[in-house]
């Protein structure tokens, strides 16, 4: 801005405030905040990819979605009308050949999108291969964001009209959806048989023991990131791993049995398309850190060639970082625009139509877009109803959790209260006595894991991170969908 000419920049800020105005609070669905760095937020607003849009059968030219200071994310609510339109149809008509080639192309994707991240561990951090990760990544978040806030809405909306036609028992549907089968489903089942064999030992005895280190090495390896989430976390330990074993309960696998013949065709077709739109999500989520961890020690080596440290790198936009490899941008304006961000994130990005974003900085124009999109929680009430994500009744000290740079305060037996989990907060899951997020349905990630975990789980209370605070006591009644405050912290 330094470099323009002034009555320019007025001209441009005058047009930028015309278009905020135009912004309504009832065009967009308001999904909650995500706390993001804004280099992580960028994706969510750029994933804007045509070809693969295309390939998955779908109509669209957009993503049409804000993120508001550090991760208050809305979406156009006629895009997703317009998306919910197409499954909608899809699923009237019977089209499972859509699903499952929706599915497949994903699947597809994903295998790519892990192969991209290993060759670029090692790559040479120019703009070539900078542009060839953004664009993987890209293409990864866009199947993540697709399944996250327009298939699985759908999907479930579909199969519980059905329920309640048929009158349904609302205790088998979770039932009758096949498991979503994804890399973190076959690491839990794995788990549950290390847990066996490790049984009471200590840390100490394990290592001790060359067969028993052995396999939790393998595990270590298998999956190293699983604490790691936007580009951001550590790899996976034995030592954190011990952790994770230490805190699994021996639970056993749902055995309710719905008489077959009782469940109808079209019932039974529904739950499987919520099946396929709920792995796209799940799936999505799981290769977006899967990818993460491959490519970390490619970013950190853009970091350091562009001569910044990792946490500011993670301050910059794409679009900093693409100019900064071309020698455009001056390390002094870099390391002073993440100076700016860090621990205050005030940026709101806009994305528009063809992946075109709009970057807002100007702390006016942040403030009455913030104040008048933002919805606000009224935080006198004691209780928060949701929705049962996983029965069961618990009371406790609750965390607010809003990313990895949170997960130091959680403590055994505290209850999680966050937007909604993700595949790095599996170990926070396993210690918690609870879990409350404010949005999600039933196959998020925190219900399909607090079901596999046998945790009481809440989900869809909107507000549960605005009106409670760390060192509240709550009740968590998950056999209503009530979330109790019994106590506030003074």
């Amino acid at each position: 801005g330094e470099l323009w000419d002034k009555s320019l920049f007025d001209l441009v800020e005058e047009a930028l405030r015309g278009l905020l105005k135009d912004f309504k609070p009832e065009d967009y669905h308001y999904f909650g905040l995500w706390k993001n760095d804004l280099f992580a937020a960028c994706f969510w607003q750029e994933s804007w990819v045509p070809d693969l849009v295309k390939k998955l059968g779908l109509k669209s030219d957009g993503i049409y979605a804000i993120n508001l200071k550090g991760g208050h994310y809305l979406v156009s609510k006629s895009e997703i009308e317009n998306i919910h339109n197409q499954i909608s149809d899809k699923i009237n008509k019977k089209d499972e050949s859509f699903f499952k080639k929706m599915v497949e192309v994903a699947d597809n994707e994903f295998t790519l999108a892990v192969k991209i991240g290993e060759d670029l561990k090692d790559a040479e951090p120019n703009i070539k291969n900078f542009k060839l990760f953004v664009d993987a990544a890209k293409r990864v978040n866009l199947l993540w964001q697709l399944g996250a806030d327009r298939f699985v809405i759908i999907a479930e909306k579909k199969l519980k009209e059905v329920v309640v036609k048929e009158n349904f028992p609302t205790e088998y549907v979770m039932e009758i959806i096949p498991k979503v089968q994804t890399p973190l489903y076959y690491r839990y089942k794995e788990l549950v048989k290390l847990k066996k064999e490790i049984g009471n030992k200590s840390f100490s005895q394990i290592i001790k023991d060359k067969i028993l280190i052995k396999k939790m090495q393998d595990q270590v390896e298998k999956y190293p990131w699983i604490e790691i989430f936007n580009f951001n976390g550590d790899r996976l330990t034995i030592e954190k791993l011990y952790e994770q074993v230490k805190h699994i309960e021996n639970v056993e696998e749902s055995t309710k049995d719905f008489p077959e013949e009782n469940i109808s065709t079209e019932l039974k077709f529904r739950a499987r398309c919520m099946y396929y739109c709920g792995y796209i999500k799940q799936a999505g989520a799981e290769y977006f850190s899967i990818f993460s961890e491959k490519v970390m020690p490619f970013l950190k080596n853009i970091a350091k060639k562009i001569d910044i440290d990792y946490t500011e790198f993670r301050s910059l936009s794409i679009s900093e970082i693409e100019q900064a490899l071309q020698g455009k941008i001056s390390k002094k304006d870099l390391k002073s625009r993440a100076k700016r961000r860090m621990g205050y994130n005030d940026w709101i990005l806009i994305g528009d139509k063809e992946g075109k974003t709009i970057f807002v900085e100007e702390p006016l124009d942040i403030k009455f877009l913030v104040g008048k999109m933002i919805p606000v929680a009224d935080k006198s009430q004691t209780e928060i109803k949701g929705v049962v994500g996983n029965s069961g009744k618990y009371s406790g000290i609750c965390k607010v959790i809003l990313n990895t740079e949170d997960f130091h305060k959680m403590e055994t037996g505290d209850v999680i209260v966050t937007t909604m989990t993700t595949p790095d907060f599996v170990i926070l899951m396993q210690k918690s006595g609870a879990i409350v997020t404010d949005i999600g349905g039933i196959l998020s990630h925190a219900s399909i894991v607090s079901r596999e975990i046998n945790k009481p789980c809440i989900i869809g209370t909107r507000f549960a991170t605005q009106i409670l605070k760390d060192g509240d006591l709550v009740e968590v009644d998950a056999n209503e969908g009530i979330v109790r405050i019994i106590e506030r912290k003074k």
